[in-house]
């Protein structure tokens, strides 16, 4: 079981590695632009909820994809 779950999170981060690296530019760009106090610091998150909102429906994608590796997608009822 363990071995899978790392087979899962390899998986993961080579479908989805281009997106963490493209994020995490994103915010060293945006902190080293606008950083001007600790606090202000905290305005680059703000952009994590964007990036969720437009990239939801891949991550939901990933989710089932899951769900359908470890046959546990036929166990549950979806609405």
């Amino acid at each position: 079981m363990s071995l899978l779950f790392i087979g899962m999170i390899l998986d993961l981060i080579s479908t989805y590695s281009g997106y963490f690296i493209a994020y995490s530019l994103l915010l060293k760009i945006f902190t080293t632009l606008f950083y001007v106090d600790i606090c202000e610091k905290r305005l680059a998150f703000l952009i994590l909820p964007i990036w969720l909102i437009n990239n939801i429906s891949q991550i939901q994608y990933i989710y089932y994809r899951i769900l359908i590796d470890l046959n546990l997608y036929d166990n549950f009822f979806f609405i």
